[in-house]
């Protein structure tokens, strides 16, 4: 057994959560070990079972806090989505999009490309219900704003069929390197604008 970890408990589990981060999004979830997020973040074993029972656990913390992370920061872009055109609005939105994940590797495939089993998947499922709900709340305001009805059904439509499109464009960008971020979002937004045009302009 290895020497006690007297490193402060704060500074712990931001080490387990950067290291499953880069586990679980290099190995996925059902080939990341307790062993390798250990060794990767300089800790006992027992220092990260002493703060997460288990890998499902550990991995649904860090989808949440991944989570949230996400949603703040597309609320923080979000003043963007209001712009004056379609076109800015949905720019907005890819370049935060974009942004995110690419500043904060690993988080997109603990996002999307692990297990959606158990509590970990409905940690998933939350976390991409909240991002559909904020989505839905800025259209509904832009709407408001150019005087076109909305129902907040549609809404919710209209934001999951952005955010789709923005993780779609992402994900194949990342399979297609010769294929650049910039041109990866003006292909998103080239189809998606369209669609928003017609809704600002003429409603559904």
């Amino acid at each position: 057994m290895g020497a006690p970890d007297r490193r402060p408990a704060g500074e712990n589990s931001d080490r387990i959560l950067r290291a499953a981060r880069t586990v679980f999004g290099s190995q996925g979830y059902e080939q990341a070990t307790m062993d390798a997020i250990a060794a990767e973040a300089g800790v006992t074993k027992p220092t990260v079972y002493a703060r997460y029972p288990s890998k499902a656990a550990l991995y649904a913390d860090l989808v949440h806090y991944d989570g949230e992370r996400l949603l703040d920061h597309l609320l923080q872009a979000s003043y963007e989505f209001g712009a004056t055109s379609a076109e800015a609005a949905v720019s907005a939105g890819l370049r935060a999009y974009f942004g995110f994940f690419t500043d904060n590797p690993g988080t997109h495939e603990v996002l999307f490309s692990a297990s959606r089993g158990g509590e970990a998947g409905q940690v998933v499922a939350d976390v991409n219900e909240q991002a559909i709900r904020r989505v839905a709340t800025i259209a509904l305001a832009i709407a408001d704003r150019h005087g076109r009805e909305l129902t907040r059904p549609q809404a919710r439509t209209l934001a999951a069929t952005l955010l789709g499109a923005a993780q779609g464009a992402f994900a194949a960008q990342r399979r297609e390197p010769e294929v650049s971020s910039a041109e990866a979002q003006a292909i998103a937004r080239g189809v998606l604008v369209t669609g928003v045009q017609a809704l600002a302009e003429h409603g559904p």
